[in-house]
């Protein structure tokens, strides 16, 4: 569950990145 969950979460972190994590943005 956390290896699929960490694939999702980055394939929806590239599409919504607001979504996913607030953090992400920030980086970027």
């Amino acid at each position: 569950m956390t290896d699929h969950h960490t694939q999702l979460a980055k394939e929806i972190s590239r599409q919504d990145p607001h979504s996913s994590k607030p953090e992400e943005i920030r980086q970027t």
